[in-house]
């Protein structure tokens, strides 16, 4: 309270006021208002007391104010508020429950989002009080509070938003009556309700989704008629119409077997001993199909099926899953046992399966023939270290140290030729094709200085020892001597099997072996 200088008159003394402050229990920043009548009947002072001086004598409280206060009658009161009628303490701090306290010091709050103002606490604005409590203040906000929207009164309703003090509906929500009370009534991603819009929604009907605004089905059913009145009216798991979609959808059927069940669209059932079902699949329905024990798919289940073979046989049968047939003479069937299907596969005469059955078959190795089920060498050739597996590895046509026959060495100087030791010698001949084109056994003939090698002993008399060989130094060329062997010279024709174009073609001229059989 702030009282203005004035005086104060009482039993014929003057008491001079400066200035008197009295704080209430609203604190910093009240104020006090009045209604500035003369008589001052209003104000109470409860305590007033002033410097005391020589001049200036001292206010007593309580009894002695009373009396004072009854005469005041020229007490200016300052009124920072406009013109209130009564004189109260109130508050102007936000926040603050404005009752009527009488500076009591019971001012309490008004809540959030709320003011007060004039004694009276006060909504924001696009703020209300719609619980009409102030101890949760203004709660509603008008422009989001989707049960109180631009008002209190204002409900959008279920699956409703209030967008800028606005009713709308969430996504997939539409108000098709109209109505807010009951909100957004309609969820077009129902299946009873599906659509785009209020306009063109409708009902899926049964086992069905709806997908932003599109009817759908539910996994395992399908709408194969095409009618929405019936929804997805096929169960794709049933035994009925199992599969996974209408194209390979079938009855599941029971040929062979028995308890027919639709796994996951694809139809499974318990099969009759020597039967599988090995086509298993979505689009399938012959049962067990598969007859284990026929030739045509013999096994023992779905992974070793095979046909049963003919070949080199007769009779073919499938015994408990195995092929089983009459071989023809000379062939066995050795890996039937095995499931395989290629009949009588093993050719007993054969050198790579040389023996008389399936247990004692060999592989003769290289230069060799089986006869009667026994490995034996080529003429020429000898098995001399005992090992069928590099086979007849010697040629006793041309090996010093197993010519002829095995371990047969010949003496010093002396060559192996066509199994013969003999003081053998040979000579390279080339022959110069310088033609474009290539020649195939193409005649030609060279000329033998015999004076000098008969005479030396190095060649026969009748040059019977003469023999020609082909660039791999064992093939034996055809040849003849012209006009007989003669002592002085004598000329030779061979005939060579091919001689490529524009090339050097090797042979080899040998002689010497005195006891070679003449050759022509």
């Amino acid at each position: 309270m702030n009282i203005s200088s004035g005086y104060l008159k009482k039993m014929g003394y003057f008491v001079f006021v400066i200035t008197i402050f009295t704080f209430c229990g609203c604190g910093v920043g009240s104020t006090v208002e009045g209604n500035n009548d003369t008589a001052g009947n209003d104000i109470i002072i409860e305590d007033i007391k002033t410097q005391t001086d020589s001049s200036v004598m001292d206010v007593q409280r309580d009894s002695e104010m009373k009396d004072i206060v009854n005469d005041i009658n020229d007490v200016e009161i300052s009124d920072t508020t406009d013109d209130v009628a009564g004189d109260r303490c109130i508050p102007n701090w936000t926040n603050k429950e404005c009752g009527d306290d009488g500076c009591g010091g019971s001012c309490g709050s008004c809540g959030d989002n709320a003011v007060c103002k004039l004694n009276v606490c006060e909504c924001k604005s696009g703020f209300g009080n719609c619980n009409d409590t102030w101890a949760d203040g203004c709660e509603a906000n008008f422009s989001t509070d989707q049960h109180h929207c631009s008002d209190c009164a204002t409900d959008c309703g279920d699956n409703s938003i209030c967008n800028n003090k606005t009713c709308a509906c969430q996504s997939g929500y539409f108000n098709c009556d109209g109505i807010w009370i009951n909100g957004c009534e309609v969820n077009l991603n129902d299946p009873a309700t599906c659509g785009k819009s209020c306009d063109n929604k409708i009902n899926c009907g049964q086992n069905s989704i709806c997908n932003n605004g599109v009817c759908g089905c539910q996994t395992g059913y399908a709408n194969c008629d095409g009618l929405l009145s019936n929804g997805c009216e096929v169960d794709l798991n049933s035994i009925n119409s199992c599969g996974t979609s209408c194209s390979n959808k079938v009855i599941c059927s029971k040929n062979n077997g028995s308890n027919p069940v639709c796994d996951r669209g694809v139809c499974k059932l318990t099969c009759n001993s020597g039967y599988e079902d090995c086509n298993a699949k979505a689009g399938s329905s012959d049962g067990c199909e598969v007859n284990l024990n026929s030739i045509n798919s013999c096994g023992t289940n779905c992974s070793n099926i095979v046909k049963c073979s003919y070949a080199n046989g007769s009779n073919p049968v499938c015994d408990n899953g195995l092929c089983v047939l009459s071989c023809n003479n000379g062939y066995q069937d050795c890996n039937y046992e095995y499931g395989k299907s290629d009949g009588c596969e093993v050719r007993l005469n054969s050198p790579a399966t040389c023996g008389t059955n399936c247990w004692d078959i060999v592989n003769c190795g290289v230069y060799s023939v089986c006869k009667n089920g026994v490995c034996e060498c080529q003429v020429g050739y000898a098995n001399c270290d005992g090992d069928w597996n590099n086979g007849c590895e010697i040629n006793m046509t041309n090996d010093e140290n197993n010519c002829g026959g095995c371990n047969i060495t010949c003496g010093i100087g002396e060559k192996c030729i066509n199994s013969k030791c003999g003081k053998g010698y040979r000579r390279q001949i080339s022959i110069n094709n310088v033609s474009s084109t290539g020649l195939t056994n193409y005649q030609v003939s060279f000329t033998i200085n015999t004076s000098e090698l008969i005479s030396a002993g190095k060649m026969r008399s009748d040059c019977g020892d003469i023999r020609l060989y082909d660039t791999d130094g064992t093939t034996e060329l055809s040849y003849w001597v012209e006009d007989g062997c003669n002592s002085t010279s004598t000329k030779v024709w061979v005939k060579v099997p091919d001689i490529a174009a524009n090339s050097t073609k090797v042979i080899y001229l040998q002689y010497g072996v005195l006891d070679l059989t003449s050759k022509s």
